[in-house]
């Protein structure tokens, strides 16, 4: 009726008496990693890449063009040599980021010639569940358990429909190279026993406090990553601090900090908080406080205090172990704070560093000097048994803190890879990674990390805020920008392929 080809996505709403009322007729659909037209084709058994093909072939029948035959080489699917046994979700507040990171690296490597990657699922209660290609494309921990369970029940009411489907498409069976099979249920130990390398996706929790990097371990599993000590040290950014400590007479410094215990604001009034705002800036060393969890994931419960009210503000909710700070009950507080999921004990103060102030207006670069500091993250990347720094990126926050959104979630966050010559020394540059490779060293740290800092634009000098063992690898991250600046460029499919190399 429309006049449409090829494909379309069509929104609206099933009536109680069959109908169907449409909103909106959208002749391109979205195509994001898990837009609703693969999390639709996947039901029938198509991947990405057979549905690309298929609106390809279509297009290419309608205009008499010939479909032009693929390099073989990209069909191969039987020469895999090892299977990668892929795990992501959690119970974490940083289990969405997980997913996104476990799936995105799920894809990419299966257009690797080297490894054959199987994705499966951590769920809230730490079970781990081996999904099918169709739901693997769910956006949350939640959906995916959810489908998980209601797995067998939906095949038996859509198992006709699918047929049609498929029948009405007229698809050949190279053109559905995905095979459904109901997910499959096991413990973690259990998948451990059955996986020969297991990439870890996770973020925060057992998948980064090295828990989960000791049981590979005793188990003579090999994983991505720094292994237990080393995870269970970053993870602790207060004890990261003082691992760095001794870097200072190479350029490299830490934040002060004071760790507390949340114990002793139980009793607390606000003439309390007051007094001990007034002593902690004191000691700290800036009118504004940095507060943070010790022990956990690189986003969740982080926030910028100005004052003793928001101190207040900040424990209440820590000491009601909420799951979140709900937008403005914090000064010059922009977006929702997710908090850890595990209630805390300890949460540790610290100096806020003044940076200059970059933005992007217009699409032109505004930089306003201020103290030749600026906020960069870098990835590191084990080479020949070292690791090797990759280039920095500036990290660029809309609010006070960087959001998860602005980390990885594409369309968000602003990040500039390499730093923009004009404003920052290439000489630093190189200093910076030099001694960001001292403090990789220091820390014990292998495979590949993502170490955020301050820099100083003009000497290279660092202050170090934390150290990412399995940072995220969401489509966004910018340790893939940061992997692309190399000479030669390294892609993303082959940059997990190194990543998986060093550890073997």
């Amino acid at each position: 009726l429309l006049g449409m080809k090829d494909f379309a996505r069509f929104d609206g709403w099933l009536m109680p008496d069959g109908n169907l009322w449409f909103s909106d007729f959208n002749p391109i659909s979205g195509m994001e990693q898990n837009s609703f037209l693969f999390m639709q084709s996947s039901r029938i058994g198509m991947s990405h890449r057979d549905v690309l093909k298929y609106i390809v072939k279509s297009a290419c029948r309608r205009n008499g063009i010939d479909f032009p035959q693929l390099d073989k080489q990209l069909d191969k699917q039987l020469d895999k040599q090892q299977e990668i046994n892929v795990l992501f979700g959690g119970k974490t507040a940083e289990r969405q980021v997980s997913v996104m990171s476990g799936t995105n690296v799920w894809l990419k490597l299966k257009r690797s010639d080297k490894y054959k990657p199987e994705p499966y699922l951590l769920d809230m209660n730490h079970n781990v569940w081996h999904l099918p290609y169709a739901l693997t494309l769910n956006h949350t921990v939640e959906e995916m358990m959810e489908t998980c369970l209601s797995a067998k029940k939906d095949e038996k009411r859509l198992h006709k429909l699918i047929n049609r489907v498929v029948d009405k498409l007229g698809a050949e069976q190279g053109e559905l190279s995905e095979p459904w099979f109901f997910p499959e249920k096991m413990s973690l130990k259990d998948f451990i026993k059955k996986s020969k390398y297991v990439f870890i996706g996770l973020h925060g929790g057992i998948g980064e406090d090295g828990t989960l990097q000791k049981m590979l371990e005793e188990a003579k599993i090999p994983f991505n990553g720094s292994g237990s000590k080393a995870s269970k040290l970053g993870m602790d950014k207060y004890k990261t601090a003082e691992a760095v400590k001794r870097l200072e007479k190479d350029g490299v410094y830490s934040a002060s900090k004071k760790l507390e215990n949340l114990k002793i604001f139980q009793v607390f009034k606000p003439l309390d908080y007051k007094r001990y705002w007034k002593n902690l800036i004191g000691e700290i060393g800036s009118r504004t406080v940095i507060v943070k969890p010790v022990d956990d994931g690189c986003s969740a419960g982080i926030a910028r205090l100005y004052t003793p009210k928001d101190l207040e503000t900040y424990i209440k909710y820590t000491l009601r172990a909420s799951l979140s700070i709900p937008e403005g009950k914090l000064t010059k507080q922009h977006v929702i704070i997710d908090m850890p999921h595990l209630k805390m004990k300890n949460i540790m103060f610290e100096q806020f560093i003044a940076t200059d102030k970059v933005r992007v207006i217009k699409n032109k670069l505004k930089w306003q000097i201020r103290n030749n500091w600026i906020e960069i993250t870098m990835g590191l990347l084990e080479k020949n048994g070292k690791m090797r720094a990759l280039s920095p990126s500036i990290t660029v926050a809309v609010g006070n803190i960087l959001s998860l959104e602005e980390k990885f979630q594409g369309g968000t966050g602003v990040n500039i890879t390499p730093p923009p010559a004009p404003f920052v020394k290439l000489s630093a540059v190189q200093k910076a990674m030099e001694r960001m490779e001292k403090v990789a060293e220091a820390m014990g740290l292998s495979g590949y990390c993502r170490i955020d800092a301050f820099m100083h634009i003009k000497t290279g000098e660092l202050i170090i805020i934390e150290a990412n063992t399995t940072p995220g690898l969401t489509p966004s991250t910018v340790i893939y920008h940061q992997a692309l600046s190399e000479k030669p460029q390294l892609y993303p499919t082959q940059f997990l392929e190194k990543i998986i190399e060093s550890s073997i």
